[in-house]
Order: C-alpha cells, then structure tokens, then sequence
C-alpha cells in the first residue's frame, strides 16, 4: 500500500490522500475523527507506487500493466485518462517538474537474469506524454 497527500479542495477536504492498493486507487479524508472513503477506483494490473502532478493527476505504477494516468479532480470520480505500455514490470514513479521518471525491472527468459531501468517522459501535456530516454 503507498499512501500520497494532495491538496484537492473541491469539496472542502484538505488534504485529502490517495491509497493505491494491489488493484485499487482510493480517495480518502483524514480531516474527520474518522476517516472518511470518498471514492475508489480499480485499477488493471498490480498497483506498487504513486506520483502526484500537481493536484488533480495520479500515475500508477502497474506492475506488468504500465503507468496509468488518473484524474483525480472529481474526488467522487477519479477515472483513468491515459495508459502508458511499459515493457517490463514498473515497480515506482517519481515526478520532477514536467518530467515523470518511471523505474522498472526487466527479466531475461533465458537466463532469468533481471535488470532495471528508468525511463523518462516530458509530460507536459497530461494525454500525450512523451518519451525522452
């Protein structure tokens, strides 16, 4: 489970934290004595890290299923804009300015041999990112 803060204050809530877990991304708000499930999204794929651009996009890292793109300005109704195919298994993500950083593992099927890389795409524009190297 990776847990990330955003100020979204759409309805009020600040902040408000994203959950993703094994196949699910959560809006949750912590500002009550209890906390309080706003909204759930699944997810293809084995969700294992998430970056928050600015306050209203979320990129997963999907395991074997790539890098979704999630817009999470509708608390009650973040949706999936945007999947990016990564060949390999992406395990985290980091964003820096208008760069997202996506780190992944490789397997060699003959000689099992794993190898891990990252990649970097200029995400300027949130629907067409680009690949850089």
């Amino acid at each position: 489970m990776t847990i990330v803060t955003f100020d979204n204050n759409n309805l009020g809530f600040n902040p408000l934290h994203l959950m993703v877990f094994e196949l699910l991304i959560s809006i949750l708000n912590y500002n009550t004595t209890q906390p309080l499930m706003v909204s759930n999204l699944t997810l293809p794929g084995y969700s294992k890290g998430i970056a928050v651009s600015g306050d209203d996009i979320a990129f997963v890292a999907n395991d074997d299923c790539g890098v979704q793109i999630v817009d999470v300005t509708s608390d009650f109704s973040p949706k999936i804009i945007k999947s990016l195919d990564i060949n390999g298994s992406v395990y985290d993500l980091k964003i820096r300015n208008h760069s997202l950083f996506v780190f992944k593992r490789e397997t060699d099927l003959v000689s099992f041999l794993e190898n891990d890389a990252i990649l970097m795409y200029d995400i300027s524009s949130i629907l067409n990112p680009v690949f850089i190297t």
